[in-house]
């Protein structure tokens, strides 16, 4: 019995270790972001940075859909695995080689990209269907712009559409 009542006890603390996030719409994602690119991933690699780990994206860019991106773009977002050591860091979006995705990006220094707003910024592609990849975010309800929407899955079209749209 006591076991259980550990095991309850623990639980609202795991939870809590999920990032929280204010809710977002398209536009205002894209308002904030540098670029924003439709593509698909090349490969991914975890690195040792400092006491920290980060993995490093290589996406072949199809479709820029605002801003300026080269063809081919690194995007570094926090968290991997390196060897037998892996860091989880909540909130971080993650990729697989050859997925489709779209990518809002802010640009750091020396020309590096991050994905905006973690997890928020990343809609995972499949068909016509475009899936934002909060993963295990907890968004939170915060006023919009008059006219937007939270982030919520759509049509790849509308997707590109209101991204090109947000002023």
């Amino acid at each position: 019995m006591r076991k259980w009542l550990l095991l309850l006890w623990l639980l609202p603390a795991a939870s809590s270790l999920a990032a929280v996030a204010l809710q977002q719409s398209v536009e205002s994602l894209a308002r904030a972001s540098d670029a924003v690119v439709r593509g698909k991933v090349r490969r991914h690699a975890a690195r040792w940075a400092g006491g920290r780990i980060l993995t490093d994206v290589e996406v072949r860019v199809s479709e820029v859909w605002r801003g300026h991106a080269p063809a081919r773009l690194t995007v570094t977002v926090p968290g991997g695995e390196v060897g037998p050591i892996g860091q989880i860091v909540a909130g971080a979006p993650s990729f697989r080689d050859g997925e489709d995705v779209a990518l809002f990006l802010v640009r750091g220094p020396a020309g590096a990209y991050g994905v905006t707003g973690l997890g928020l910024g990343k809609f995972s592609l499949a068909g016509r269907t475009a899936r934002p990849d909060a993963g295990d975010m907890d968004v939170v309800p915060s006023p919009l712009a008059a006219g937007e929407r939270a982030l919520e899955p759509m049509p790849l079209a509308e997707l590109k559409r209101r991204v090109e749209e947000a002023r």
